[in-house]
């Protein structure tokens, strides 16, 4: 305790401006600090918790940088509607826009497939038509031809028809024969070649 004593008279001694200093405690409590002491420390630790915690509100990319000019058509687009709301101006739909328009798709699209029926109707009636004359006029000239008495002759044999002409014609017939026949003669005949007793038995066999 003696030793104490010494000590602080010592310091005293060696440090006397500082010991002419006023002795006072220097830290001094606010009014009802120890009184709202816990809440403060409560409303602290939820100050962090909420700090330490991601944010809630976040702004979109570039968003300040085109604040202003989002801000100033924001406000023109207002003045505008202003604008038009003052003057009645706009777009309006006239009276029964709405109902005269659906009546008026419906007739049309009426019409449409009305007009594209008739087309196909028209399309297989001409197509069929053309099938049918086209089998007739086949029919037609294919009995004719069958009917024709040159179509029946080419379908007789050289030989028939000269075998037919011995045993029904006579000398009377040979006119007829002649005026019928065509005016390029069928064959020629070489006079060095027939003799005059050949030319003779000729004439007496058909006359």
């Amino acid at each position: 305790m003696q030793k104490e004593e010494d000590d602080n008279m010592n310091w005293e001694k060696d440090a006397p401006l500082l010991n002419s200093i006023e002795k006072s405690n220097s830290f001094s409590m606010p009014d009802g600090y120890f009184e709202n002491l816990s809440e403060n420390i409560i409303n602290q630790i939820s100050l962090e918790n909420l700090a330490s915690k991601s944010s809630a509100f976040k702004t979109p990319h570039s968003y300040f940088e085109n604040f202003e000019s989002q801000l100033f058509s924001k406000i023109a687009l207002e003045d505008k509607k202003e604008e038009f709301t003052k003057n009645d101006a706009g777009f309006k739909t006239p009276i029964n826009y709405f109902e005269i328009s659906k009546k008026q798709l419906n007739t049309n699209t009426k019409k449409q497939k009305q007009a594209k029926i008739l087309t196909l109707n028209l399309i297989r009636f001409a197509a069929a038509a053309c099938i049918l004359l086209t089998t007739t006029l086949g029919i037609y000239f294919n009995v004719q031809r069958t009917n024709s008495i040159n179509y029946q002759l080419s379908k007789v044999s050289d030989e028939d028809i000269e075998t037919y002409l011995k045993q029904n014609t006579d000398a009377t017939d040979v006119p007829l024969i002649l005026e019928n026949l065509e005016d390029q003669p069928i064959f020629t005949l070489d006079q060095n070649q027939v003799t005059d007793e050949e030319i003779k038995n000729y004439i007496e066999s058909t006359y």
